[in-house]
Protein backbone atom coordinates (compact mmCIF):
# COMPACT_ATOMS: atom_id res chain seq x y z
CA UNK A 1 0.00 0.00 0.00
CA UNK A 2 1.16 3.60 -0.65
CA UNK A 3 1.03 4.43 3.06
CA UNK A 4 3.50 1.69 3.94
CA UNK A 5 5.85 2.62 1.10
CA UNK A 6 5.75 6.26 2.19
CA UNK A 7 6.67 5.31 5.75
CA UNK A 8 9.66 3.35 4.42
CA UNK A 9 11.03 5.64 1.69
CA UNK A 10 10.32 9.14 3.00
CA UNK A 11 12.87 8.92 5.86
CA UNK A 12 15.40 7.40 3.46
CA UNK A 13 15.03 10.10 0.80
CA UNK A 14 15.00 12.82 3.45
CA UNK A 15 18.35 11.55 4.71
CA UNK A 16 19.66 11.57 1.13
CA UNK A 17 18.79 15.24 0.89
CA UNK A 18 20.16 16.27 4.28
CA UNK A 19 23.36 14.19 4.20
CA UNK A 20 24.03 14.55 0.43
CA UNK A 21 24.61 10.83 0.38
CA UNK A 22 22.73 8.09 -1.46
CA UNK A 23 22.62 4.41 -0.52
CA UNK A 24 25.01 2.37 -2.64
CA UNK A 25 22.08 0.33 -3.98
CA UNK A 26 20.69 3.46 -5.67
CA UNK A 27 23.94 4.13 -7.56
CA UNK A 28 23.87 1.23 -9.99
CA UNK A 29 21.94 -1.63 -11.47
CA UNK A 30 22.00 -4.74 -13.63
CA UNK A 31 23.10 -4.38 -17.24
CA UNK A 32 20.72 -6.23 -19.55
CA UNK A 33 21.75 -6.92 -23.14
CA UNK A 34 19.07 -6.44 -25.79
CA UNK A 35 19.54 -7.44 -29.41
CA UNK A 36 19.35 -4.54 -31.91
CA UNK A 37 17.56 -6.74 -34.48
CA UNK A 38 20.49 -6.37 -36.84
CA UNK A 39 23.71 -8.30 -36.93
CA UNK A 40 24.44 -11.80 -35.67
CA UNK A 41 23.40 -12.81 -32.17
CA UNK A 42 26.95 -14.01 -31.49
CA UNK A 43 28.40 -10.51 -31.98
CA UNK A 44 28.67 -8.17 -29.00
CA UNK A 45 28.25 -5.13 -31.27
CA UNK A 46 24.75 -6.38 -32.19
CA UNK A 47 23.51 -5.86 -28.63
CA UNK A 48 22.62 -2.75 -26.67
CA UNK A 49 23.14 -2.54 -22.93
CA UNK A 50 20.18 -1.30 -20.88
CA UNK A 51 20.70 -0.47 -17.20
CA UNK A 52 17.98 -1.84 -14.90
CA UNK A 53 18.35 0.34 -11.83
CA UNK A 54 16.64 0.38 -8.45
CA UNK A 55 13.07 1.66 -8.46
CA UNK A 56 13.57 3.93 -5.46
CA UNK A 57 16.52 5.64 -7.16
CA UNK A 58 14.40 6.31 -10.24
CA UNK A 59 11.79 8.05 -8.12
CA UNK A 60 14.42 10.13 -6.32
CA UNK A 61 16.25 11.05 -9.53
CA UNK A 62 12.98 11.90 -11.27
CA UNK A 63 12.32 14.45 -8.53
CA UNK A 64 15.80 15.93 -9.10
CA UNK A 65 15.19 16.01 -12.84
CA UNK A 66 11.94 17.95 -12.46
CA UNK A 67 13.80 20.59 -10.48
CA UNK A 68 16.57 20.74 -13.10
CA UNK A 69 14.23 21.12 -16.06
CA UNK A 70 13.54 24.84 -15.77
CA UNK A 71 17.25 25.68 -15.42
CA UNK A 72 18.10 23.48 -18.40
CA UNK A 73 15.47 25.10 -20.64
CA UNK A 74 16.83 28.54 -19.81
CA UNK A 75 20.45 27.44 -20.37
CA UNK A 76 20.01 25.21 -23.44
CA UNK A 77 20.51 26.73 -26.86
CA UNK A 78 17.53 27.17 -29.23
CA UNK A 79 18.91 24.45 -31.52
CA UNK A 80 18.87 21.84 -28.74
CA UNK A 81 15.97 19.39 -28.62
CA UNK A 82 15.03 16.40 -26.49
CA UNK A 83 14.69 16.01 -22.73
CA UNK A 84 12.84 19.35 -22.43
CA UNK A 85 9.17 20.21 -22.69
CA UNK A 86 8.22 21.77 -26.01
CA UNK A 87 11.31 20.44 -27.79
CA UNK A 88 10.18 17.09 -29.11
CA UNK A 89 11.69 14.95 -31.86
CA UNK A 90 9.12 16.01 -34.47
CA UNK A 91 10.22 19.65 -34.17
CA UNK A 92 13.87 18.64 -34.52
CA UNK A 93 13.05 16.54 -37.60
CA UNK A 94 11.11 19.44 -39.14
CA UNK A 95 14.03 21.82 -38.55
CA UNK A 96 16.38 19.49 -40.41
CA UNK A 97 13.97 19.37 -43.34
CA UNK A 98 13.59 23.15 -43.37
CA UNK A 99 17.36 23.52 -43.69
CA UNK A 100 17.09 21.96 -47.15
CA UNK A 101 14.25 24.32 -48.08
CA UNK A 102 16.27 27.32 -46.94
CA UNK A 103 19.35 26.29 -48.95
CA UNK A 104 17.19 25.82 -52.04
CA UNK A 105 15.70 29.30 -51.63
CA UNK A 106 19.18 30.79 -51.25
CA UNK A 107 20.43 28.91 -54.32
CA UNK A 108 23.34 27.41 -52.37
CA UNK A 109 24.78 23.93 -52.13
CA UNK A 110 24.23 22.22 -48.81
CA UNK A 111 26.18 19.76 -46.66
CA UNK A 112 24.51 17.95 -43.76
CA UNK A 113 26.76 16.04 -41.41
CA UNK A 114 24.83 13.42 -39.44
CA UNK A 115 26.70 12.18 -36.38
CA UNK A 116 26.49 8.74 -34.76
CA UNK A 117 28.24 8.56 -31.39
CA UNK A 118 29.58 5.28 -30.03
CA UNK A 119 27.79 4.48 -26.72
CA UNK A 120 27.25 8.16 -25.94
CA UNK A 121 25.52 7.75 -22.59
CA UNK A 122 28.02 5.15 -21.40
CA UNK A 123 31.26 6.81 -22.48
CA UNK A 124 30.73 10.54 -21.99
CA UNK A 125 33.04 12.12 -19.43
CA UNK A 126 31.28 13.27 -16.29
CA UNK A 127 33.77 16.04 -15.52
CA UNK A 128 32.31 18.61 -17.99
CA UNK A 129 28.91 18.45 -16.28
CA UNK A 130 30.19 18.08 -12.71
CA UNK A 131 33.54 19.92 -12.61
CA UNK A 132 35.84 19.06 -9.76
CA UNK A 133 39.54 18.71 -9.26
CA UNK A 134 41.28 15.96 -11.22
CA UNK A 135 43.96 13.89 -9.54
CA UNK A 136 47.25 13.03 -11.26
CA UNK A 137 45.99 9.48 -11.80
CA UNK A 138 42.84 10.78 -13.51
CA UNK A 139 44.88 13.09 -15.73
CA UNK A 140 47.15 10.23 -16.77
CA UNK A 141 44.14 8.00 -17.41
CA UNK A 142 42.50 10.62 -19.63
CA UNK A 143 45.65 11.15 -21.67
CA UNK A 144 46.05 7.39 -22.16
CA UNK A 145 42.43 6.56 -23.02
CA UNK A 146 41.74 9.65 -25.14
CA UNK A 147 45.13 9.68 -26.85
CA UNK A 148 45.53 13.36 -25.97
CA UNK A 149 48.61 15.45 -26.40
CA UNK A 150 49.56 17.96 -23.62
CA UNK A 151 47.91 20.77 -25.60
CA UNK A 152 44.66 18.78 -25.77
CA UNK A 153 44.71 18.20 -22.02
CA UNK A 154 45.35 21.90 -21.37
CA UNK A 155 42.35 22.82 -23.53
CA UNK A 156 40.20 20.27 -21.69
CA UNK A 157 41.17 21.63 -18.27
CA UNK A 158 40.21 25.12 -19.40
CA UNK A 159 36.92 23.62 -20.55
CA UNK A 160 36.28 22.46 -16.97
CA UNK A 161 36.86 25.77 -15.26
CA UNK A 162 33.24 26.93 -15.49
CA UNK A 163 30.36 24.85 -14.18
CA UNK A 164 27.42 24.93 -16.66
CA UNK A 165 24.91 24.29 -13.88
CA UNK A 166 26.14 27.33 -11.95
CA UNK A 167 25.77 29.46 -15.08
CA UNK A 168 22.24 28.07 -15.54
CA UNK A 169 21.28 29.14 -12.02
CA UNK A 170 20.91 25.65 -10.55
CA UNK A 171 20.45 25.65 -6.78
CA UNK A 172 23.77 24.72 -5.08
CA UNK A 173 22.10 22.04 -2.96
CA UNK A 174 20.45 20.50 -6.03
CA UNK A 175 23.80 20.61 -7.82
CA UNK A 176 25.42 18.62 -5.02
CA UNK A 177 22.62 16.06 -5.08
CA UNK A 178 23.17 15.49 -8.81
CA UNK A 179 26.93 15.20 -8.28
CA UNK A 180 26.40 12.66 -5.49
CA UNK A 181 24.17 10.58 -7.80
CA UNK A 182 27.13 10.17 -10.18
CA UNK A 183 29.78 9.20 -7.64
CA UNK A 184 30.75 5.62 -6.73
CA UNK A 185 28.45 4.19 -9.39
CA UNK A 186 28.53 0.54 -10.35
CA UNK A 187 27.04 -2.06 -12.69
CA UNK A 188 26.45 -5.77 -12.56
CA UNK A 189 25.32 -8.31 -15.10
CA UNK A 190 23.08 -11.32 -14.95
CA UNK A 191 24.84 -14.49 -13.85
CA UNK A 192 27.73 -12.76 -12.02
CA UNK A 193 27.87 -11.93 -8.33
CA UNK A 194 30.62 -9.32 -8.61
CA UNK A 195 30.01 -5.68 -9.48
CA UNK A 196 32.17 -3.31 -11.52
CA UNK A 197 32.73 0.37 -10.65
CA UNK A 198 32.06 2.95 -13.37
CA UNK A 199 33.72 6.36 -13.76
CA UNK A 200 32.19 7.46 -17.08
CA UNK A 201 28.68 7.79 -18.44
CA UNK A 202 25.46 9.34 -17.18
CA UNK A 203 23.48 6.35 -15.85
CA UNK A 204 21.60 5.28 -19.05
CA UNK A 205 17.95 4.59 -18.36
CA UNK A 206 17.99 6.86 -15.33
CA UNK A 207 15.72 9.96 -15.30
CA UNK A 208 18.79 12.16 -14.86
CA UNK A 209 20.64 10.76 -17.89
CA UNK A 210 19.43 12.97 -20.74
CA UNK A 211 19.21 16.01 -18.44
CA UNK A 212 22.91 15.82 -17.48
CA UNK A 213 23.90 14.97 -21.07
CA UNK A 214 22.04 18.05 -22.35
CA UNK A 215 23.97 20.28 -19.95
CA UNK A 216 27.24 18.92 -21.34
CA UNK A 217 26.06 19.21 -24.94
CA UNK A 218 24.97 22.80 -24.43
CA UNK A 219 28.34 23.66 -22.99
CA UNK A 220 30.18 21.99 -25.85
CA UNK A 221 28.06 23.79 -28.46
CA UNK A 222 28.91 27.12 -26.86
CA UNK A 223 32.57 26.34 -27.45
CA UNK A 224 31.89 25.01 -30.95
CA UNK A 225 30.19 28.13 -32.30
CA UNK A 226 33.24 30.45 -32.06
CA UNK A 227 35.27 27.86 -33.99
CA UNK A 228 32.61 27.64 -36.67
CA UNK A 229 32.61 31.41 -36.89
CA UNK A 230 36.41 31.48 -37.08
CA UNK A 231 36.38 29.16 -40.10
CA UNK A 232 33.32 30.88 -41.62
CA UNK A 233 31.20 27.76 -41.27
CA UNK A 234 28.24 29.28 -39.46
CA UNK A 235 24.94 29.33 -41.32
CA UNK A 236 22.90 32.29 -40.14
CA UNK A 237 19.73 33.99 -41.34
CA UNK A 238 18.24 37.37 -40.31
CA UNK A 239 15.79 37.09 -37.45
CA UNK A 240 13.97 39.62 -35.30
CA UNK A 241 13.95 37.30 -32.30
CA UNK A 242 10.15 37.10 -32.32
CA UNK A 243 8.60 33.92 -33.80
CA UNK A 244 5.46 35.79 -34.88
CA UNK A 245 3.89 34.33 -38.03
CA UNK A 246 0.66 36.31 -37.84
CA UNK A 247 2.06 39.59 -39.15
CA UNK A 248 2.55 40.21 -42.85
CA UNK A 249 5.71 42.30 -42.49
CA UNK A 250 8.77 41.03 -44.33
CA UNK A 251 11.48 39.93 -41.87
CA UNK A 252 13.87 38.60 -44.49
CA UNK A 253 15.70 41.93 -44.76
CA UNK A 254 15.70 42.62 -41.03
CA UNK A 255 18.98 43.71 -39.47
CA UNK A 256 17.86 43.47 -35.85
CA UNK A 257 19.53 40.10 -35.31
CA UNK A 258 20.34 36.70 -36.72
CA UNK A 259 19.65 33.06 -35.96
CA UNK A 260 22.02 30.13 -36.37
CA UNK A 261 20.28 27.40 -38.38
CA UNK A 262 23.26 25.12 -39.00
CA UNK A 263 23.20 23.17 -35.72
CA UNK A 264 20.46 20.73 -34.73
CA UNK A 265 20.89 18.33 -31.80
CA UNK A 266 18.48 15.91 -30.16
CA UNK A 267 20.37 14.74 -27.06
CA UNK A 268 23.04 12.52 -28.74
CA UNK A 269 21.57 12.58 -32.28
CA UNK A 270 23.17 15.47 -34.12
CA UNK A 271 22.96 17.17 -37.50
CA UNK A 272 25.40 19.92 -38.49
CA UNK A 273 24.50 21.73 -41.71
CA UNK A 274 26.32 24.28 -43.85
CA UNK A 275 25.40 26.12 -47.05
CA UNK A 276 27.93 27.55 -49.52
CA UNK A 277 28.62 27.83 -53.25
CA UNK A 278 29.35 24.51 -54.97
CA UNK A 279 33.10 25.12 -55.33
CA UNK A 280 33.49 25.59 -51.55
CA UNK A 281 31.01 23.11 -50.13
CA UNK A 282 33.28 20.02 -50.13
CA UNK A 283 36.25 21.67 -48.42
CA UNK A 284 33.94 23.36 -45.92
CA UNK A 285 32.20 20.06 -45.15
CA UNK A 286 35.53 18.35 -44.49
CA UNK A 287 36.58 21.20 -42.22
CA UNK A 288 33.25 20.96 -40.40
CA UNK A 289 33.74 17.22 -39.86
CA UNK A 290 37.15 17.81 -38.31
CA UNK A 291 35.91 20.51 -35.92
CA UNK A 292 32.90 18.45 -34.82
CA UNK A 293 35.11 15.40 -34.25
CA UNK A 294 37.40 17.37 -31.95
CA UNK A 295 34.40 18.74 -30.03
CA UNK A 296 33.02 15.28 -29.29
CA UNK A 297 36.42 13.87 -28.36
CA UNK A 298 36.71 16.68 -25.83
CA UNK A 299 33.60 15.21 -24.16
CA UNK A 300 35.13 11.73 -24.15
CA UNK A 301 33.00 10.57 -27.08
CA UNK A 302 34.13 8.86 -30.24
CA UNK A 303 32.23 8.97 -33.51
CA UNK A 304 31.33 5.95 -35.59
CA UNK A 305 32.46 6.62 -39.16
CA UNK A 306 31.40 3.23 -40.52
CA UNK A 307 29.10 3.04 -43.54
CA UNK A 308 25.54 3.83 -42.50
CA UNK A 309 26.56 5.51 -39.23
CA UNK A 310 28.06 9.03 -39.37
CA UNK A 311 27.55 10.21 -42.95
CA UNK A 312 27.42 13.32 -45.10
CA UNK A 313 24.38 14.21 -47.23
CA UNK A 314 25.52 16.52 -50.01
CA UNK A 315 23.22 18.64 -52.18
CA UNK A 316 24.93 20.45 -55.07
CA UNK A 317 23.44 23.50 -56.77
CA UNK A 318 24.61 26.38 -58.90
CA UNK A 319 27.69 26.99 -61.03
CA UNK A 320 30.32 24.28 -60.80
CA UNK A 321 27.97 21.67 -59.36
CA UNK A 322 28.54 19.05 -62.13
CA UNK A 323 32.33 19.14 -61.75
CA UNK A 324 32.07 18.91 -57.94
CA UNK A 325 29.66 15.98 -58.26
CA UNK A 326 32.10 14.21 -60.59
CA UNK A 327 34.91 14.73 -58.08
CA UNK A 328 32.90 13.44 -55.09
CA UNK A 329 31.01 10.53 -56.62
CA UNK A 330 33.46 9.35 -59.30
CA UNK A 331 36.99 10.40 -58.34
CA UNK A 332 36.51 9.91 -54.59
CA UNK A 333 33.96 7.09 -54.86
CA UNK A 334 31.60 8.87 -52.43
CA UNK A 335 34.25 8.94 -49.70
CA UNK A 336 36.10 12.00 -48.40
CA UNK A 337 39.29 11.31 -46.48
CA UNK A 338 39.57 13.42 -43.29
CA UNK A 339 43.01 13.90 -41.72
CA UNK A 340 43.46 15.58 -38.33
CA UNK A 341 46.71 16.37 -36.48
CA UNK A 342 47.86 13.44 -34.32
CA UNK A 343 44.73 11.48 -35.24
CA UNK A 344 44.10 8.45 -37.39
CA UNK A 345 42.58 9.44 -40.79
CA UNK A 346 39.03 8.31 -41.50
CA UNK A 347 36.65 8.22 -44.46
CA UNK A 348 33.51 10.36 -44.48
CA UNK A 349 30.89 8.58 -46.58
CA UNK A 350 28.62 10.67 -48.82
CA UNK A 351 25.06 9.44 -49.32
CA UNK A 352 21.76 10.60 -50.85
CA UNK A 353 19.56 9.97 -47.82
CA UNK A 354 19.91 9.34 -44.10
CA UNK A 355 17.56 8.04 -41.42
CA UNK A 356 17.62 10.66 -38.68
CA UNK A 357 15.37 10.51 -35.60
CA UNK A 358 13.35 7.79 -37.30
CA UNK A 359 12.60 9.90 -40.40
CA UNK A 360 14.16 9.53 -43.85
CA UNK A 361 15.94 12.77 -44.78
CA UNK A 362 16.55 13.06 -48.54
CA UNK A 363 19.21 15.36 -49.94
CA UNK A 364 16.63 17.24 -52.05
CA UNK A 365 14.03 17.35 -49.29
CA UNK A 366 11.76 14.87 -51.10
CA UNK A 367 8.93 13.45 -49.01
CA UNK A 368 8.21 10.35 -51.10
CA UNK A 369 11.10 8.32 -49.54
CA UNK A 370 9.76 9.22 -46.08
CA UNK A 371 6.20 8.18 -46.95
CA UNK A 372 7.47 4.91 -48.42
CA UNK A 373 9.59 4.19 -45.34
CA UNK A 374 6.60 4.86 -43.05
CA UNK A 375 4.43 2.43 -45.03
CA UNK A 376 7.07 -0.32 -45.07
CA UNK A 377 7.68 0.00 -41.32
CA UNK A 378 3.97 -0.15 -40.47
CA UNK A 379 3.42 -3.03 -42.92
CA UNK A 380 6.21 -5.10 -41.37
CA UNK A 381 4.75 -4.62 -37.89
CA UNK A 382 1.23 -5.44 -39.05
CA UNK A 383 2.35 -8.63 -40.80
CA UNK A 384 4.35 -9.83 -37.79
CA UNK A 385 1.37 -9.36 -35.45
CA UNK A 386 -1.39 -10.29 -37.88
CA UNK A 387 -1.65 -14.08 -37.35
CA UNK A 388 -1.17 -13.95 -33.56
CA UNK A 389 -3.10 -10.80 -32.68
CA UNK A 390 -5.25 -9.16 -35.36
CA UNK A 391 -6.64 -12.41 -36.80
CA UNK A 392 -6.94 -14.10 -33.43
CA UNK A 393 -10.37 -14.72 -31.93
CA UNK A 394 -9.01 -14.53 -28.38
CA UNK A 395 -8.62 -10.72 -28.43
CA UNK A 396 -11.53 -8.31 -28.36
CA UNK A 397 -12.13 -5.71 -31.04
CA UNK A 398 -11.17 -2.89 -28.70
CA UNK A 399 -7.91 -4.61 -27.78
CA UNK A 400 -7.01 -4.99 -31.43
CA UNK A 401 -7.78 -1.33 -32.15
CA UNK A 402 -5.70 -0.24 -29.18
CA UNK A 403 -2.75 -2.37 -30.31
CA UNK A 404 -3.08 -1.11 -33.88
CA UNK A 405 -3.00 2.51 -32.67
CA UNK A 406 0.05 1.99 -30.47
CA UNK A 407 2.09 -0.38 -32.66
CA UNK A 408 1.05 0.17 -36.30
CA UNK A 409 -0.46 3.62 -36.78
CA UNK A 410 2.22 5.16 -34.56
CA UNK A 411 4.83 4.03 -37.10
CA UNK A 412 2.77 4.93 -40.15
CA UNK A 413 2.04 8.49 -39.02
CA UNK A 414 5.32 9.25 -37.26
CA UNK A 415 5.88 13.04 -37.47
CA UNK A 416 2.76 13.33 -39.67
CA UNK A 417 2.18 16.76 -38.16
CA UNK A 418 5.31 18.00 -39.95
CA UNK A 419 4.36 16.64 -43.39
CA UNK A 420 3.76 19.38 -45.96
CA UNK A 421 0.09 20.19 -46.47
CA UNK A 422 0.59 21.36 -50.05
CA UNK A 423 1.53 17.95 -51.45
CA UNK A 424 -1.54 15.70 -50.89
CA UNK A 425 -0.88 13.79 -54.12
CA UNK A 426 2.12 12.11 -52.45
CA UNK A 427 -0.15 10.63 -49.80
CA UNK A 428 -1.41 8.14 -52.39
CA UNK A 429 1.41 5.92 -51.15
CA UNK A 430 -0.33 5.73 -47.77
CA UNK A 431 -3.87 5.48 -49.17
CA UNK A 432 -2.87 2.73 -51.57
CA UNK A 433 -1.63 0.54 -48.73
CA UNK A 434 -4.32 1.31 -46.18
Amino acid sequence: PPEELTAIFHPLLAKCGFRLEEPIQMKGGVMAELHKRKGGKLQCAAFRGILLSDGSSKGHHKHLRNNLDESLRSYALPEQFGGMSGRAADVASLMVRLQTTLARQQGLSEAKLYIDVRSAFYCVLRAPAMPQGLSDEQVAYLMHVMGWMPADLHEFLEFLQQDPRSVAGVDPHLKELVREAHEQTWISTEGLEDVAPTTQGVLPGDPLADEVFNFMMSRALRLLKPKLQEYELQWQVPWTGQPDFTQHSDHRNSTEGSCDVGVNTFVDDNCFAHAAPAEKIVSNAMCLAGIVTQMFEGMGLFLNWDLGKSELVLTLRGAGAPSVARYVYVDCDSKLNISLPDKKPFDLHVTMRYKHLGAMQHRDGLMLPEYTARVHSARATFRSLGPKVFRSRFYSYYTKVSLANSLVWSKLFLYAGTWPANAPRLLHVVHKEY
